[in-house]
């Protein structure tokens, strides 16, 4: 399936509940819900006059939270006889770089390109809690300069943030040097660190500085989480948090743009610079490249059941067809008679 935007796609996010249903944004401050079910039918569309750069589906509101480059967020009701912008709040001050709900409390997470997290109540949109301890100073940011997790100094812009699944009670926030594990803010500003990974190399090094680093829970694993960055030239690691260590390296033909894993755990989508989209077997690290598009894709996501991953690349999106992608071929039975030997009696001599 083909389809896309008037503007460059930014962000994708599926619906985790809802099988086929994903939603994109673009620089023209489109946000847009699709139904990816054989064809790519629009549903719904939200306009704004700055661009949304973040999206999560609200499952216990039937709703969907934008965030957007001025800092703001908003949210949408998706119900079948409703479908409206419920409010809107000037939670930050940079622009949003990601979004999250809460899986089981009415509270969203969201944070924004200077470090800034802040928690939000679904039904109120009042503030609950507000953490700077990342926060970075307007006449430093993205300036080289003394840097590292849990630092208030530090100038380089925060670019993704993600949260555990099941309960949502870790959070991941990654840099291009670096990425911390903490646990997820939802009732407290202070941050509790629980593991820290730096790359070697410094910020003033990267090849290509305008290519974001990801990062992401690995659902269903042990404490794992995947990052990316353009320090790794086109690596991604999967991390064990509990244990401080790399526990897998993949290696890619190209810069890494984007990265989802999917939510049952087992393999992961990368985008390229080069315009191919990487899927990957987490466990075994083996990979697969399928090539479409003609630009970097910035964004890449799976639908729920793990068996479509959407691409968005400029105003173009892609949906593949993985399932069973990494699956082992059947294994070939041993060889059975079909009729018995005949036994044969030698006559005595």
């Amino acid at each position: 399936l083909v389809c896309g935007h008037n503007a460059p796609a930014l962000a994708l996010a599926a619906a985790p509940h809802r099988q086929g249903v994903i939603a994109s944004t673009a620089e023209d401050g489109v946000l847009r819900v699709w139904m990816m079910d054989g064809q790519a039918e629009p549903l719904v569309e939200f306009q704004s006059a700055v661009p949304c750069t973040a999206a999560c589906f609200v499952p216990l509101d039937s709703g969907i939270l934008g965030g957007y480059a001025d800092g703001s967020l908003r949210l949408f009701k998706l119900q079948s006889q409703e479908v409206a912008l419920c409010w809107t709040s000037a939670r930050h001050t940079h622009q949003v770089v990601a979004v999250a709900a809460h899986p089981h409390q009415q509270l969203l997470l969201s944070a924004s390109r200077d470090g800034g997290i802040a928690v939000t109540d679904v039904a109120s949109s009042r503030l609950v809690v507000y953490v700077d301890e990342f926060a970075a100073p307007d006449s430093q940011l993205g300036t080289p300069g003394s840097r590292g997790a849990g630092s208030s100094s530090t100038s380089e812009p925060l670019q993704a943030l993600a949260i555990s699944d099941g309960d949502g009670s870790m959070c991941a926030a990654a840099w291009t040097t670096h990425f911390a594990v903490f646990a997820t803010p939802w009732s407290e500003s202070q941050i509790k660190t629980v593991a820290l990974y730096k790359c070697e190399q410094d910020f003033e090094h990267a090849m290509s500085p305008d290519v974001p680093a990801f990062i992401q829970f690995v659902p269903a694993s042990s404490f794992n989480v995947a990052y990316t960055s353009p320090l790794l030239l086109g690596k991604v690691l999967i991390f064990n948090y509990r244990l401080a260590c790399v526990v897998r390296s993949v290696g890619l033909n190209q810069m890494a743009r984007s990265m989802h894993v999917s939510l049952d755990g087992s393999m992961m989508a990368v985008g390229g610079t080069g315009g191919s989209v990487f899927v990957v077997h987490v466990e075994s690290g083996r990979w697969t490249e399928l090539s479409g598009h003609l630009a970097p894709v910035t964004a890449v996501q799976f639908l729920a059941d793990s068996g479509s991953v959407v691409s968005a690349s400029g105003s173009n999106m892609m949906v593949w067809n993985v399932a069973g992608h990494f699956a082992l071929p059947p294994q070939k039975e041993p060889s059975k008679l079909l009729v018995p030997p005949v036994v044969g009696v030698l006559p005595n001599k």
